[in-house]
């Protein structure tokens, strides 16, 4: 048991919590020489520095309990929020290779429940794919294990002692499978490009006789994609991702493609000035070859430089 005091700018922490994306801390100190004997912050930390933000300052403790309370409710709700959408439930020792001498990298691993947050003890924060550190090799002296999360993509560290060990394959969650099947299209088809969080392949032209308005009325915002430009902020909410026809077409290289298919959620969007439309109307498939060829001719420019 660690029994030693924690103190900010002189206050001693008497209570504090860690949700989300912060710790809200509760601090005492009744040598305060302006009659400030309590504190409240929040606070952010990583590895390298602590950072305190939104601090105030009280001669009474049952205010800043109270705001304490407040904080606290404010960061329950935007987690509630951020994980309405993730699958629940956790991986155990049961479906894992716990053998102690495999390497991990390349390797989709799970994380031990138990080192995790309590609101990030699910699945989505558990199954990481490594991708290397001193900790991925059973042999070697480090621990540090470098990984990216399956569920978010984001890149993150643990130690080799923080690993439950490698996911097996008939436990893959059907999210994670519809993932890596996705990353497999990704990875063997060069006409896939990447624009905001999605990617897309070319699939179709127009043809000039059906005629702008025709194809208009063919599609529709999709605000679960959410790709449109900020002006439109008014109308549709904030956009996900800040579209840009210049940027888009920028992404495929300025290809000469009307429909672009998502990779993620398989439907068809049609790039307009200012917004990403879905599209349900007809189109004539495009030529993926030239756009492969395209795409070689590029590369070998590009590595002769």
């Amino acid at each position: 048991m660690n029994d030693k005091k924690r103190y900010i700018a002189g206050y001693e922490v008497i209570n504090s919590i860690h949700i989300g994306d912060k710790e809200i801390v509760l601090g005492m100190n009744l040598n305060d020489q302006d009659g400030h004997y309590y504190m409240l912050t929040d606070c952010e930390r990583n590895e390298l520095f602590e950072r305190y933000t939104n601090s105030i300052v009280s001669e009474s403790f049952i205010d800043l309990a109270e705001r304490f309370s407040d904080r606290l409710k404010e960061q329950i709700e935007k987690v509630k929020i951020a994980e309405k959408n993730m699958p629940k439930g956790f991986i155990t020792a049961d479906m894992c290779d716990t053998s102690s001498d495999r390497n991990y990298e390349g390797e989709i691993i799970v994380i031990k429940a138990e080192v995790l947050r309590p609101e990030c003890q699910t699945q989505t924060h558990q199954i990481m794919r490594c991708t290397g550190g001193n900790g991925a090799r059973y042999e070697a002296r480090g621990h540090a294990v470098f990984c990216d999360n399956c569920f978010t993509g984001k890149s993150t560290r643990f130690e080799r002692y923080d690993v439950l060990g490698i996911l097996k394959p008939e436990h893959y969650p059907e999210w994670l499978n519809k993932r890596l099947e996705i990353e497999t299209v990704i990875n063997e088809n060069p006409n896939v490009f990447g624009y905001g969080d999605k990617h897309f392949l070319p699939v179709g032209v127009i043809r000039k006789n059906i005629g702008f308005y025709t194809a208009a009325k063919q599609t529709s915002t999709d605000k679960d994609l959410g790709f449109w430009c900020s002006k439109y902020e008014s109308v549709y909410g904030k956009p996900k991702v800040e579209y840009s026809h210049n940027d888009f077409y920028n992404a495929c290289g300025n290809i000469k493609c009307d429909v672009f298919k998502c990779i993620e959620n398989g439907k068809n969007y049609l790039p307009a000035e200012n917004e990403l439309f879905e599209y349900k109307g007809s189109f004539d498939k495009y030529a993926e070859q030239a756009h492969t060829e395209k795409v070689k001719k590029k590369s070998h420019k590009e590595a002769e430089r």
